[in-house]
This record gives structure tokens, sequence and C-alpha cells, in this order.
């Protein structure tokens, strides 16, 4: 379209879709959707530069069936019209420039998606988003808008969100957040009070794709000391959870036990750390079954990492490794370490035996490295007991496509003395 008509007379019209090429503002007719009495799809996007049309946006408000809304690339000014449609249930607005989400949105009984990406606006949104408890679908991401100035945060037990994409702070440039087929995506890039520590927890919890960017307060791992950081939360979540008999078994005690704490990323099928200044390795003890059971991408950059597992697992008395050990990480296929500069090694080599679906490995700028998968610590008194120091062992990557090593000026070997990668 390049202009508007004066009036479409459509009474049995149920959706609209209006696709414009405005470069400059245009007259509207503040009747415009007076003939359509029946809409319950509308969708409005302008291909040009941005442009007020407040008069065709206030002509919406006669839109008393509507069920979607969406708006693209559009300047809205001040939409308390959003407010007013008792019938609405998907809110979808893009690429848009607004004052702020009236209150009224509250309201609407019937909502049960919203969607706020790449817009601009001028006061926070979360103080509104929080109180819509009747939410299953959030998709925040891309906003720019003040930091949080309210006293209080979002509040686990108000939403039962099944889906969602949030992003607070930076971006996951590399990863498409437009991908709906990911069910639950969460980017936190610091902390601050947007969401309750309970609610934060649940987030991680239930996520598919976790981004963690900057995160400070000394964090030298993400189990326990990550867990511990946000630990008000995890025993909030717990006496919530503890009514809802389908989390009790794996979450009771969670805050006490590092196998229930792991628990907290048994979703994650994607997980990318970066700049946590602090982080020294992924986690800290003997790993456990299931820790990161469906995990398939590993992507960590800028952190002061030197090892993703540290600790040899305990050998039983005939010189085995437990098999509870093999199911660490068992569906992980990507590991991509960039611009950690005191890595000294991946993992141990009993550790990388267990990595049955491991395809692609990528180091870049990490000056320290000399071995990709590292010694095994022979003066621990259960090793050294029970391993030949001299026999030659193998370690087989049998999945492995790419191996990828640049910048790396003191490396030695893939593994240490004595083993062999194939």
């Amino acid at each position: 379209m390049d202009e508007f008509l004066l009036q479409l007379n459509c009474p049995k019209l149920e959706c609209v879709i209006i696709k414009t090429n405005f470069e400059n503002e245009v007259e509207a007719p503040y009747d415009f959707f007076g003939g359509m009495e029946e809409l319950r799809v509308l969708v409005m996007f302008n291909e040009g530069t941005k442009f007020p049309i407040p008069k065709l946006l206030k002509s919406i408000e006669s839109l008393t069936n509507l069920r979607c809304l969406m708006l693209r690339e559009l300047e809205l000014g001040d939409v308390p019209f959003l407010g007013s449609f008792s019938t609405i249930e998907d809110l979808s607005i893009g690429c848009c420039s607004f004052h702020e989400l009236p209150i009224g949105v509250v309201n609407l009984k019937n909502l049960r998606l919203m969607e706020l990406e790449e817009c601009q606006i001028e006061k926070n949104p979360c103080d509104v988003i929080k109180r819509c408890s009747r939410l299953e679908e959030l998709y925040f991401v891309g906003n720019e808008y003040p930091k949080y100035k309210g006293e209080s945060s979002l509040e686990c037990s108000k939403f039962k969100l099944q889906r969602y994409h949030i992003e607070i702070g930076t971006r996951i440039k590399e990863f498409n957040y437009n991908d709906y087929s990911i069910k639950r995506y969460l980017s936190i890039e610091s902390f601050d009070n947007h969401f309750s520590d309970a609610t934060f927890v649940d987030l991680i919890r239930r996520a598919e794709v976790l981004y963690l960017g900057e995160i400070h307060g000394g964090c030298k791992n993400i189990i326990p000391d990550f867990v511990h950081k946000i630990g008000d939360g995890m025993n909030e979540l717990t006496k919530l959870l503890v009514r809802d008999s389908d989390e009790v078994e794996c979450l009771v005690d969670m805050t006490n036990s590092f196998h229930h704490i792991g628990m907290v990323f048994s979703n994650l099928t994607y997980l990318e750390i970066s700049g946590m200044e602090h982080l020294e390795e992924l986690f800290l003890g003997k790993p456990h079954h299931g820790l990161l059971q469906k995990l398939e991408e590993l992507h960590i950059s800028k952190c002061n990492l030197k090892h993703i597992i540290a600790n040899e697992p305990e050998i039983i008395s005939d010189g085995r490794i437990p098999r509870s050990y093999d199911s660490v990480f068992p569906k992980l296929k990507v590991i991509s370490i960039k611009e950690c500069q005191e890595l000294e090694y991946l993992m141990p080599v009993s550790f990388a035996k267990s990595q049955l679906q491991l395809e692609n490995v990528e180091i870049d700028s990490a000056s320290q490295l000399k071995y990709v998968f590292g010694q095994p610590n022979l003066d621990d008194e259960g090793l050294s007991c029970n391993l030949n120091q001299n026999e030659f062992h193998m370690v087989k990557l049998e999945a492995l496509k790419s191996l990828t090593l640049r910048d790396i000026p003191n490396i030695v070997s893939i593994c240490p003395e004595n083993y062999h990668a194939i």
C-alpha cells in the first residue's frame, strides 16, 4: 500500500495483513477499521522508515473481537489502546518504539502470549510484565529500555510459562533466538532485580538454551559456586516445587546435594558462558551421573578457564572407572573454547574416553594449553595403585569430525605421554 483508503466495509472479515512501504508520515483515517466488526487477526508492518500513524492506531480500539495483534516497524508513541482488548490472546510488537507498556495489559484475562522484540521503550516494561500472571509464552529479546527501578521483581509463583525466550543484556549473536523450535531460551548478562531469585533459578532449571555473560561475583565454577550465588532462590524454589508432586523427587534437599544442584541444568542442550573473569572450571568436585545429560553444545569464551573438568574419577578396586562417570556429557557434540588464556586442558583423558558423541572441538587463543586432554593425577593413591604408569592407552574419539586448534603457541600433543588419541 502507498496510501490508506478512507474505510473498508468488510463486516465478516476475520484476518487483515497490512504491509506498507511508507518513507514519510501519512494521513490515516480515524475510522479505518470501523467496518471490520468481526476482525480476529490484525498484522501491520512497514518496510520503510518508522513513522507515526496515531489516527489509525486509535481506531484499533473499535475491534472488540480481536484475538491476535502484531505490529512491526512502527512508531507507536502512547499505546493505551493495548489494554482495551478484552478478547486478545496474542500480542506481538517488534522493532517498534513506544513510551511504555500500559498497565491495562495486566487486566487482559485472555492474554496467553506476549512478544516484545527489538523495541525501544522509554519506560521499563518489566513492572507490567510481572503482573501478567496468565502468560503461557513470553518472548522478550533485543529490547532497549531503562534499567529496572522497581522495588519488587518477577515472582516464580506468578508465572506458568511453558515457552520463553528471555534476554536481559547482551545477545548471543550466533544463536537464532527466532528459532521457535527452542521452547525455552534464557540469556542473562548480569544479575539485577528483573527477576526474583526463585524465578531466576526456575527459568534456568527449565531452559534448553542458556547464556551467562559477564556475571561477576567471584564465581570460580558454575557448580556449585554459581548456584550457591542464587542459593536463596534455590531454597524458595524447593519450597514451591515440594507442592508439585512431579518435581519433589529431584529437587528436595537440592541445596545440600551436588547431584541435585546439577539437576538445575538437566534440560540444557546449549550452554554459552562469556566474560566470567573468575571462572576456572565448569564444576568443582567429582561429576555425578546425569550431569548436563542433554547438553549438545558447550561454548566458553573470555574467561580464566583452566579446564572443564579438573578432577579424575575415583578408581575402584579392579582398576576400572565406575560406569556412572560414562554418562557425564553423554550427548555432547560440540566444544568451543575461545580467548581463555589460562586453559591447561579440556578434561582428563579418562573423561575424554566417554565422549562418544563428540564431533567438533575448537580451541582458539589459549597460550597456556599443552594438551587437549589432561594427564591423570598419578599422585592420587587410587590411580597409582591400580594403573600401570608405563602402560600405553588408547583414547577413541570415534565420532570426532573436526579438531581446530588456533593460536596455541605451547601445544605439545593431543594427549599426554602413554596415551594416543584415534
